[in-house]
């Protein structure tokens, strides 16, 4: 099965900044009032923002009430200024902005004497954000990088926050939606596929319809709001559930809106290099495995442990950037992060196939000695037997007390019936040639018993590499923009556990690909112009090995018509559920 999507997000608006202007979704808006030690307004004090990432400065005015609004700021630690004639400079350091947070800030200035300025230094808290009736929970920076996390998924921290519940794995899903291929376990596990991890409920809301959002553009495509990149640990700067009565600039959501903001360079070089090893000697053997005994020494196991292999790696690096000739920039920055996984995980089936001599067509050995209750007697008038077959093709007949059955098949030796004839309808039980020689593409039995006489026991194939690049500029105190590039690549190819084509096992190829632009430029005082520009794409392909390798069905017999109009050329699949009198 094969899925393209591609999402275009474009965001584009003038807004005029006031003080209970809303950040615009992936930045921050600082807000408050400027007032002397009476508490009247402060007009024409200058407020200026430094960031710590950069060391980048914005300054405002204050307006004749006092009052300040900087926008658009990029979420971070800041240190605020507001310096007024007459007054004594007044700085509050470690200032924390979130993502779409419209914090306040309040600054009550002192008149100045000789050389005297105030400097208050706070832990980096995140301000009261007044402005908004909707709930908001966030995961911040070093709570990103210091929680832990089975699979290095910032994704699945949001477990962790209140009101948010993991559906699929919440009540027992993920377990019973693997046997189709899909979701195999909490949110972030790889066997997810990114697509299956949009299966959470925010705020009692239905899952798998809310927006999430990757530095504002849609990361979400039609299918079920499926996810497209899943960002690693290392990448993620913020991330942060809105639920309630949310701001309505956002939308496409039924729950809750998910906001990633990944991370920028800034003014010093930073980088990280990390892997995450498993391996299966430090694990104990599973139980269908002990299960097969031990061999003739008494001592080696019969099935001994599967070498389990898990290497997970990456690393990140950002900064200012360098130009040849011009060296360190001090207003374009940069951050690279690249992640790979390379793994082979347990798979093991218990499986039930025919013995040699069922393949002969005897079916004697499923023949029972066990009556069968409220079963009717057979023609001959004895005791319906477990795992007697009828003649579906022999006339009914009356048995002793009555009752219209079908003839049995003596012993269940359909070996001892002719060969079907293949031309025209059939009219009485026979041997089907392609039920025979698709008897060939099963593997004998490697377990005593008619029943779960087939163990397997191998690992699965499974790759990943996931990269982005960002690069922010700052034009002027006015300009600023952004672009980020996201790609992920990942396959997961399952052992062919019958050794043939007949085997079910699946092939899974998926990519994905997220790009941001973000535009941010300041028109005049009360003006301000954001474009954003934003494309998801998702392309699936999920087949099974048979596709894989174009099986003609002709081969074993089947007519050409069911070649010709098949939508994948793959072996067949038979299913058998249930049973009757």
């Amino acid at each position: 099965m094969k899925n393209l999507f591609v999402i275009l997000t474009v965001v584009a608006g003038v807004v005029a900044p006031c003080p209970g202007l809303r950040a615009q979704t992936i930045t921050a808006t600082i807000s408050g009032t400027v007032t002397d030690p009476q508490g009247a307004a402060v007009p024409g004090a200058i407020v200026s923002l430094i960031s710590n990432e950069t060391a980048l400065k914005k300054t405002v005015n204050t307006d004749d009430q006092g009052r300040y609004t900087v926008p658009f700021l990029r979420p971070g630690l800041y240190s605020v200024t507001v310096e007024a004639t007459g007054f004594s400079a007044n700085t509050r350091s470690q200032v924390r902005l979130e993502v779409a947070q419209a914090g306040t800030l309040d600054f009550q200035l002192t008149l100045a004497t000789a050389q005297q300025a105030i400097q208050v230094t706070a832990e980096a808290a995140p301000l009261l954000d007044s402005e908004s009736g909707g709930l908001e929970n966030a995961v911040e920076t070093k709570l990103i990088q210091d929680l832990p996390s089975a699979e290095r998924s910032a994704l699945a921290l949001i477990n962790n926050l209140p009101g948010v519940v993991d559906t699929g794995f919440a009540f027992a899903a993920g377990e019973n939606l693997n046997t189709n291929g899909n979701a195999q376990g909490p949110i972030g596990t790889p066997g997810n596929r990114n697509i299956f991890d949009s299966l959470f409920s925010v705020g009692g809301g239905q899952a798998s319809t809310n927006d999430v959002l990757l530095d504002g553009v849609s990361n979400t495509f039609g299918d079920f709001n499926g996810m497209a990149i899943s960002p690693p640990q290392d990448s993620v700067q913020e991330l942060k559930v809105l639920s309630g009565v949310f701001s309505a600039e956002y939308g496409r959501s039924g729950g809750g809106v998910l906001l990633f903001m990944t991370k920028a360079g800034g003014a010093k070089f930073h980088g990280t290099l990390y892997e995450y090893f498993q391996n299966g000697g430090l694990n104990a053997n599973g139980w269908q495995r002990n299960r097969a005994g031990y061999a003739s020494d008494g001592v080696t196991p019969a099935l001994p442990r599967i070498p389990i292999k898990r290497n997970q790696f990456g690393g990140s690096l950002g900064g200012p950037a360098v130009f040849p000739r011009l060296g360190r920039s001090q207003n374009t920055f940069f951050f690279f992060n690249y992640e790979g996984r390379r793994e082979d995980n347990p798979f093991s089936k218990d499986l039930t196939v025919p013995t040699a001599k069922m393949r002969t067509a005897d079916l004697s050995e499923l023949l029972q000695p066990v009556a069968r209750a409220n079963v009717p007697l057979n023609a001959d008038g004895s005791q319906p037997l477990l795992g007697q077959i009828y003649d579906p093709y022999g006339p009914l007949v009356r048995n002793p007390s009555g009752t219209m059955v079908r003839n049995t098949i003596p012993q269940n030796r359909l070996d001892l019936l002719p060969k079907c004839n293949s031309s025209g309808p059939r009219q009485a039980a026979c041997l089907d040639p392609i039920g025979r020689e698709l008897m060939t593409y099963l593997p004998l039995p490697n377990q005593p018993g008619v029943t779960n006489n087939y163990l397997y026991s191998a690992t699965t194939r499974f790759t990943r590499d996931l990269m982005a690049a960002r690069v922010d500029k700052t034009l002027s105190e006015k300009h600023s923009l952004f672009s980020r590039f996201s790609f992920e690549k990942r396959f997961q190819g399952e052992p062919n556990f019958l050794k043939s084509v007949a085997a079910n096992s699946l092939i899974t190829r998926d990519a994905f690909f997220n790009i941001t632009v973000n535009d941010v430029f300041t028109l005049t005082a009360r003006a301000i112009n954001n474009f954003r520009y934003g494309c998801t794409g998702v392309r699936t392909q999920q087949i099974p090995i048979a596709g894989e390798q174009n099986f003609d069905p002709t081969t074993v017999g089947f007519p050409t018509y069911v070649r010709d109009f098949a939508s994948t050329t793959a072996f067949p699949v038979f299913n058998f559920s249930g049973s009757g009198p």
